[in-house]
């Protein structure tokens, strides 16, 4: 019993620490969904976070930083809402082509937060330090390790090309979906995706399709 009292405002403490540090994150999301980046300063966000500049300081040491927690979350939020794959199709092939479809689902349960997936790869990662850089590897590396250990048993098992290289044949497939759906919001009108959207992504996944399964098959 004692122990649990010990503990519980140290709990309770670490939960609004992590809190604060969400709420930074969700001002910087926000700001990128409203198209308003030029607000991405310390200034702006802790006014957007209704907090103060000694608090953000005490999470950050600069907007880098921010921007680079911000991803994390970003990609952790989506990895729990991300559409289940199945795993009753006919062979690892079909499997490794669904979790890419799914990039669509995904992006369209959580647009604000593929927004930012956006603005991070095109613009933000220019203002992250060589160590937040290397987190951010370290992360997507982890993210894309189900994807590649998929290929592989398809490999093995006969349905995917013996002669492609797992991680880069991953890594390709990977950019030429995220990109369309990318690619989409952009595009589309008032944060929506534009209604190709769901015919280009078919096209793109039977085409690879076609290039991973053996000539055999």
């Amino acid at each position: 019993m004692l122990d649990s009292i010990q503990t519980a405002p140290t709990d309770r403490w670490d939960a609004f620490r992590a809190q604060q540090r969400d709420d930074i994150a969700t001002a910087i999301i926000e700001a990128v969904a409203a198209g308003s980046t030029e607000q991405l300063s310390v200034s702006n966000l802790v006014d957007r976070a209704g907090i103060s500049r000694k608090t953000f300081y005490k999470y950050f040491d600069d907007v880098g930083a921010a921007l680079v927690y911000t991803h994390e979350r970003v990609l952790r939020h989506m990895g729990e809402n991300w559409p289940v794959t199945t795993g009753d199709r006919a062979n690892h092939r079909e499997m490794v082509l669904e979790m890419l479809a799914n990039i669509e689902l995904a992006a369209r349960r959580s647009p604000h937060d593929f927004a930012y997936l956006a603005f991070f790869d095109f613009v933000a990662a220019g203002r992250t330090r060589s160590g937040d850089e290397a987190a951010f590897d370290n992360l997507m590396r982890a993210q894309q390790q189900g994807i590649i250990d998929t290929f592989i048993s398809g490999q093995a098992e006969g349905s995917i090309r013996l002669d492609l290289d797992p991680e880069t044949t991953i890594w390709a497939i990977s950019n030429a979906t995220f990109g369309l759906v990318q690619r989409s919001l952009v595009i589309g009108l008032h944060g929506e995706f534009s209604g190709e959207l769901s015919a280009a992504m078919k096209l793109v996944i039977q085409s690879w399709r076609e290039l991973l399964t053996p000539k055999s098959v």
